[in-house]
């Protein structure tokens, strides 16, 4: 069938052990970039996905979050390999990484006017595959990790503490007008073309300036 030619896989293996539902969809045939390498695949033949507006407000969530506070941000896309092209300078804070990877999914709920804070369980899961050194690509995982590198000798509970400080901070900053309207151009732009670069980006975002420790 024309068009057919996504697959869906699960974040790493061990989220696919454990029956959890979230994966990245990418070209079929292809090595996978969003995905860990040996993730199992979920779905196959799947269409184009459509650009739905709650993975635009995601991706512009992580943009703008990563303008805002000094990333190199290269691009962004939605409609199939979704994803904000975002990289930090070696020594950047870890407050600054944590802030731009939860900023997906609280500006995705925000979009429909939900603010969820994951429960310890939840925050367990991503703390062991750390610990197992057995993490996946997915935002979860990825600050967690930056979280107990920043201090390895913190105990479960003062690391979910630490995720929870940073959390609270960046409800806040998504939720600012200002910052909040930048999310919505992004996100419109994202929309409209699919893909947009850097250079739309950063004229599309305008905020000021804010920290997160």
């Amino acid at each position: 069938m024309p068009g057919d030619c996504w697959t869906m896989r699960a974040c790493c293996a061990r989220a696919a052990a454990y029956g959890r539902a979230s994966g990245f969809i990418e070209p079929a045939g292809a090595d996978p970039v969003l995905a860990e390498a040996d993730a199992p695949v979920v779905s196959e033949r799947l269409p184009r996905p459509a650009r739905e507006p709650r993975l635009a407000f995601h991706e512009g969530g992580h943009a703008v979050l990563g303008v805002a506070l000094g990333a190199d941000v290269q691009g962004a896309r939605v409609g199939g390999s979704d994803s904000a092209l975002v990289f930090f300078r070696t020594d950047a804070p870890v407050p600054a990484r944590v802030a731009m990877l939860l900023a997906g999914e609280i500006a995705e709920r925000w979009h429909s006017r939900v603010v969820w804070r994951p429960g310890d369980d939840e925050m367990r899961w991503f703390h062991q595959r750390v610990r197992e050194v057995d993490l996946g690509g997915c935002d979860s995982c990825r600050a967690m990790f930056h979280i107990v590198i920043e201090d390895q000798g913190r105990d479960e509970a003062h690391v979910f503490a630490r995720w929870r400080e940073i959390e609270a901070q960046t409800i806040a900053v998504v939720q600012r007008p200002d910052v909040w309207r930048s999310i919505k151009r992004v996100a419109d732009a994202l929309l409209e073309h699919g893909e947009i670069n850097d250079e739309r980006i950063r004229a599309l975002v305008d905020c000021e300036p804010f920290t997160i420790i």
